[in-house]
């Protein structure tokens, strides 16, 4: 919100900021209830593959200010241990519209401002 004061015939501009909180919870409560199930979610969920999520968070300064950011990833070699070795490597060099660039699979970013993945819009259907 902006006030204006008029003084000598200049205006002043001063901010006023309100800062509110009806209450509090705790996210572990609100989403998992009574589950643990959050202790597990770093777990790659696929049959006979012992590997995790690598997940991150932290801040990066953006025009002086500390803004939150995340990245959640996974090598593509995990996922696609089953495949040749040769069609391993071919999908790690992968560049492409239609691909997932690069080595990992990830969503979210330590250097950038995002929550999107390194996918095509086509595989989110």
């Amino acid at each position: 919100m902006k006030n204006t004061k008029k003084a000598y015939g200049v205006d002043q501009y001063k901010d006023i900021i309100l800062v509110d909180t009806l209450g509090t919870a705790s996210v572990k409560d609100s989403l998992f209830k009574n589950s643990t199930r959050y202790k597990d979610m770093m777990i790659v969920p696929i049959e006979d593959v012992d590997a995790k999520f690598t997940m991150d968070a932290g801040t990066i300064l953006k025009n002086d200010n500390k803004i939150p950011v995340f990245e959640a990833k996974v090598a593509k070699k995990v996922i696609l241990h089953d495949q040749d070795k040769d069609l391993i490597m071919a999908e790690n060099q992968v560049v492409s519209v239609d691909g997932v660039n690069g080595p990992f699979i990830t969503v979210g970013s330590m250097t950038e401002i995002k929550t999107e993945g390194n996918w095509p819009t086509a595989y989110d259907n």
